[in-house]
Formats: C-alpha cells, structure tokens, sequence
C-alpha cells in the first residue's frame, strides 16, 4: 500500500444480542396485566436465568409487556440496577403462521401476520440503533425469537428451521451493522435448569 493511501477501515463490532424466553406461563390473566402469569416453576425458572445474567453486563434491557416476559425480566432486572429498561408491545409474542405454508392462509391470518411483522420490524430499526459492542439483552416469546433469528440471518422463516425454544432457553446472536448477515452464538442453552425444571 503506498503512502498516503488510507487503509481499509475495520467493519464496526456487532451489537451483542442476549434473547431469553419467559419462564413457564399458565393461569388466569390478572387484572391489568396481559396474558397469562408465570407458574410456580416459572418463577424458579426466572430466578435460575436471573443468576446466570447476573455478572454479564448489558447496555439495555428490553421486555415485552406481557406478563409472563415481564415477570421473568423483573428477576433479571434486579441484579442489573444501573441498567435502562424498556418494556415493549413491539415485542409481544406472535402467532406460529408466520412459518406456515402460505397456502394455508386466510385474509384475517394475513392481516395479523402483517401487524406482528411491522412491530418487529419497527423494533428491529430501534435494536439497530444501538452502538457498535453495545450488549443488549431481550426477554421476549419462544415465536419472536424464532422470527428474529430468523430475520436477522435474512433467512424466509417459512423456510427456516424452527428453533426449540425451552423456557428461559439463552440465545445469542451477533447483530451485524454493516450489512453482513447476524451470526447466532447460542441457541436455546438451558445449563441454568435443574433436568426437572425444564420445560
């Protein structure tokens, strides 16, 4: 390279994304909140997954609003004070027809995966956003991680492999922001469980 060429700038480091799904969920929903509560188990779980985060660092946490997320969120919150919080409706879980033929689907099928597609997008735009090595970490639905992974690694999630996804199942994926396709890290990693409480 002669002088004075400038050399090639190195690509920016990804944005690190954690994705946990909610602990087990059943029940009545509460008054004021949406969906159903977390079970018993569900709360061991949510307390399991609350302390292996609870020496990783992260720049933002964001949740859904729905019960079962947010319940599981608040036993990582905790042990990350200083942390901002988001809690979203962008991020509620979805229907499983986004990965179904779409042969199979009708006009109110459509028009419901449409509005669940355009609210993860319009969160995917604000995940972008974030600075390069940022750590960020979601507490969202089994679905929505299978869309977002999905999405990230630009794969058509009719196409792709769905992705079991356990209760407070880890997942993390390499959120790349200069046009190179995501990298998924970990999928699903349930070590913070006892055999009997997986679910």
């Amino acid at each position: 390279m002669s002088k004075g060429t400038p050399k090639p700038s190195a690509p920016p480091p990804p944005v690190q994304v954690t994705l946990v799904r909610h602990g087990q969920a059943a029940g009545e929903q509460r008054p004021g909140e949406v969906g159903a509560p977390l079970t018993k188990l569900g709360l061991r779980q949510a307390e399991r997954v609350g302390k292996r985060l609870a020496l990783e660092k992260f720049d933002h946490i964001y949740s859904s609003d729905m019960a079962r997320a947010y319940e599981t969120a608040q036993a990582v919150v905790k042990h990350h004070s200083g942390t901002p919080y988001t809690v979203s409706k962008d991020i509620r879980e979805i229907t499983g027809f986004h990965f179904a033929p779409r042969a199979s689907r009708k006009k109110d099928v459509i028009e419901r995966i449409d509005k669940e597609r355009k609210a993860c997008e319009r969160f995917l735009r604000k995940l972008r956003k974030h600075k390069p090595g940022e750590r960020i970490l979601l507490v969202i639905h089994g679905n929505l991680i299978r869309l977002l992974i999905s999405t990230l690694s630009e794969v058509n999630p009719r196409k792709a492999v769905i992705l079991e996804t356990n209760n407070t199942g880890v997942f993390k994926v390499r959120l790349m922001l200069d046009g190179q396709v995501s990298r998924v890290g970990l999928a699903n990693c349930v070590k913070h469980l006892t055999p009997n409480q997986i679910s």
